[in-house]
């Protein structure tokens, strides 16, 4: 996944990774299963 630096609507700077972070926590158990790579590889191992 690639993330890029944005600007908010006050004119801030919002770090890529503030942005990764919070959308990977905001779907999290609701809408999916966040897991990293060496997980799912031991799944499918």
């Amino acid at each position: 996944t690639a993330c890029y630096n944005t600007k908010a609507i006050n004119g801030e700077i919002i770090d890529c990774e503030v942005i990764y972070k919070t959308s990977l926590a905001s779907i999290n158990k609701e809408f999916a299963t966040v897991i990293d790579s060496n997980e799912l590889f031991n799944l499918i191992d």
